[in-house]
């Protein structure tokens, strides 16, 4: 049942809605213009109020998904005011599953990550907005199309649709929360199902970042984003995140080292054409397969951090690519 098709048609990037007020800012920005809902918008928002009120009152989450429509899902965050009321700010989801060619994975990468032997950890690097959603759940999806299985999303809260069958394969998605459980609970949890392909939202945490180096080598692949610069800054984030706190991996390095097989970094460039602007994503990846011949001379540098000299393999797979 679509809950508001009116508000799911309308182009916004955050929506507000108070205890006795509904506005919503149409670009991005902090002094972006904002505008008040009005009309049969209004009548929609306090429909979407309730509802998010009554998820909040349930599950006690600051942040969870509802669907305005069929189509679209937003992610919802719960602050308060200065009466303590409750203020949703509603931001619609616009990661989506998309065919993995038309993603722009360079030809040895998309053919390493659909194949039926790759094991391990998929680590997807970018900055805020370049994309890595997409390309992550993309994999996830190609790969149950391709090989059939089950799969578990693990997201906090979900960013895109991933439930259901795709191909002869299933995903079961699930939601990080207060009442279902942490990260590490979810992930824990379907490690014991025997799932073969598990996608981790986001890596932000430190426990987050243990358990996904954790599974990386027990026979799982794993598909997951982290924030960062390039792709050895995002294996740096990763190995600190994964060694840091009391309950550290003071080995992170040595089982990254045998679990990675893929990392991905993407940044957006965006072309200035005669019809406009065109954006275009651009790859530096990093391939561990054993029919490249200095898979394990990688896996040394990236067990002994040396990552100066693992820029330079990543350079080379790059003008490899290029030639082919």
């Amino acid at each position: 049942m679509a809950v508001a098709p009116a508000l799911a048609r309308l182009e916004f990037v955050d929506l507000w809605l108070g205890h006795n007020y509904a506005e919503y800012t149409d670009l991005p920005g902090a002094y972006a213009q904002i505008h008040t809902l009005a009309g049969d918008l209004e009548d929609e928002a306090q429909r979407v109020r309730e509802q998010c009120s009554a998820i909040y009152a349930d599950t006690g989450d600051s942040g969870f998904a509802i669907d305005l429509s069929e189509d679209v899902l937003c992610r919802v965050t719960v602050i308060h005011d200065l009466r303590t009321m409750p203020v949703y700010v509603l931001r619609k989801v616009t990661s989506e599953i998309r065919e993995l060619h038309k993603v722009g994975l360079p030809k040895l990468m998309l053919e390493h990550v659909l194949e039926p032997d790759t094991r391990g950890l998929i680590l997807i690097v970018g900055e805020q907005g370049t994309g890595k959603t997409t390309t992550a759940a993309s994999i996830l999806a190609a790969r149950l199309q391709k090989h059939g299985g089950r799969a578990l999303a693990v997201e906090d809260p979900p960013e895109i649709k991933l439930d259901g069958v795709h191909g002869s394969g299933r995903c079961v998605q699930v939601p990080v929360s207060r009442r279902h459980g942490s990260y590490v609970d979810q992930i824990r949890n379907g490690m014991r199902t025997g799932t073969s392909l598990l996608m981790i939202g986001e890596i932000r945490a430190a426990d987050t970042a243990r358990e996904a180096v954790q599974a990386s080598v027990n026979g799982m692949t794993v598909v997951t984003t982290i924030h960062g610069n390039d792709p050895i800054d995002g294996l740096r984030r990763l190995i600190t995140w994964a060694q840091s706190s009391s309950e550290g991996m003071a080995n992170a390095s040595e089982l990254l080292a045998a679990g990675l097989a893929a990392v991905i970094h993407q940044r957006i460039e965006r072309l200035q054409l005669a019809a406009g602007v065109r954006p275009r994503a651009l790859f530096r990846c990093l391939a561990l397969s054993a029919k490249d011949g200095n898979e394990s001379a990688i896996r040394t540098k990236i067990k002994e951090g040396n990552f100066v000299s693992l820029a330079q393999d990543i350079d080379q797979q790059l003008k490899r690519q290029q030639w082919q």
